[in-house]
């Protein structure tokens, strides 16, 4: 089991390609695709459609769901809950090894190529009450509850660092509460769980020759670094604690 396993109720390692012309969509090809990542990666066998998106994934009832999305304008590909961090990578490589000839994506048309890493804490309280408890806002929410019968119900920080001089690279933190205003004053639980989530972005176009996955190699590497260094100590570890305190 690898060290992200146990942090939360269910972790995942997500990559996401952003094109700046459309992505091809004829049926051919498509399937063409798709039939390649089959026969690379076995378990992704169903495949759906939904909202302008077409997906090749496991059962989603799969305790190590995976699946590719193929979007106008982005691949993506996510992993969640799988044992070892290296199985998550190689089918991320596969996907951007094999994107280029399917797809007819070069360096030239890269927006972006981004790697995330994500927790998600299934907690039936008010997440943005638990957001502020956790990562230091009990001042605001004491200030806040003088008022009379009132409650947070808006508490979604959002971070962003470059982390190169030319703004290449840019390293983000997350947090996605869940539940409406009505839900949180009805008290009701909220039907998703809260998501906390690291992504490092470089943005394109690439140089000529340089693999794609050369690059995911470099911002995966980041993501892992700053996980352990800042994210999980600084986001994770602090909510993990307040949930298991209530």
């Amino acid at each position: 089991m690898n060290r992200y396993a146990t942090l939360a109720d269910r972790y995942g390692i997500h990559v996401g390609l952003r094109t700046r012309l459309p992505l091809p969509h004829s049926r051919e090809t498509v399937l063409g695709f798709f039939a390649s990542l089959q026969k690379a990666l076995p378990a992704l066998k169903q495949l759906s459609l939904a909202d302008n998106a077409i997906a090749l994934e496991t059962d989603k009832n799969d305790p190590y769901y995976r699946w590719v999305v193929l979007q106008q304008d982005l691949l993506a590909s996510g992993c969640t809950d799988l044992e070892e961090l290296t199985s998550a990578m190689a089918q991320h490589e596969v996907v951007l090894n094999l994107a280029p000839y399917h797809l007819s994506i070069n360096h030239l048309d890269v927006h972006s190529l981004d790697v995330s890493l994500g927790f998600d804490f299934v907690y039936p309280g008010n997440h943005h009450e638990l957001i502020a408890e956790a990562l230091g806002g009990s001042l605001l929410e004491a200030r806040a509850l003088q008022l009379s019968r009132a409650r947070i119900v808006g508490f979604a920080p959002e971070v962003k660092f470059a982390l190169d001089d030319e703004g290449q690279l840019v390293c983000s933190v997350a947090l996605e509460p869940r539940g409406s205003v009505s839900e949180i004053c009805q008290g009701q639980a909220p039907s998703e769980p809260l998501g906390v989530w690291l992504a490092v972005r470089r943005k394109g176009p690439f140089e000529p020759g340089i693999p794609f996955t050369d690059v995911l190699k470099e911002l995966s590497e980041r993501v892992f670094e700053l996980a352990d260094s800042f994210f999980i100590p600084a986001f994770v570890e602090p909510l993990a604690r307040e949930i298991a305190s209530r």
